[in-house]
């Protein structure tokens, strides 16, 4: 990971850094949530919750949606 993700950040606040094809993210919400990802750009998408409105960045939201079928097929490969 990039020294720079090594930073203390605010809640809400984002700190992302490229290679050619390759994004570091890091990003306070209650916890810190790190993230590589080759295929999404640094990119906020506003969100409602019940306290009022959010940003959030969107490959998190992404992951957030896709997870659980993550979930189901480890749930399925069950070790002999």
């Amino acid at each position: 990971m990039p020294t720079a993700l090594k930073q203390k950040v605010h809640r809400g606040e984002t700190v992302a850094r490229f290679t050619s094809d390759m994004m570091a993210l890091k990003w306070m919400d209650r916890k810190e949530v790190c993230m590589l990802s080759a295929f999404h750009k640094h990119e906020m998408t506003t969100i409602r919750t019940y306290r009022g409105e959010k940003d959030k960045p969107k490959a998190v939201l992404l992951y957030n949606t896709n997870m659980g079928g993550v979930d189901l097929a480890d749930a399925c490969c069950i070790p002999s």
